[in-house]
């Protein structure tokens, strides 16, 4: 199900859309044992690494993805990308500031 509110979503093609409405995909029971459901298991972990890969991202999250919660797990995407820069900025600063200490 694509949660309504989702504004990437509803620009997707009727063609993209097709396969995850068929039954077949959609009609597992939410809590059907572990073993059956390993298909589904296999197809999202591959899903998840190939995302890593095209990301560069150590992990990724499939959740939450649409809405408010979708758009603030974006936000501290991109704040936690900018935290590491700066650290990593900071950190330059003070190399560069003791080589010129130093000499």
């Amino acid at each position: 199900m694509i949660p309504l509110g989702s504004c990437t979503m509803k620009l997707n093609a009727t063609t993209e859309m097709m396969p995850v409405s068929w039954p077949s995909f959609t009609d597992i029971h939410p809590f059907a044992p572990v073993e059956q459901a390993q298909g589904y298991q296999e197809m999202f972990q591959n899903l998840g690494d190939l995302l890593c890969t095209v990301t560069g991202f150590d992990s990724i999250s499939f959740q939450p993805n649409a809405g408010a919660s979708g758009e603030y797990a974006g936000l501290m995407v991109i704040r936690a990308y900018h935290m590491v820069k700066a650290y990593i900025l900071n950190l330059n600063l003070i190399v560069h500031l003791q080589f010129i200490l130093i000499v």
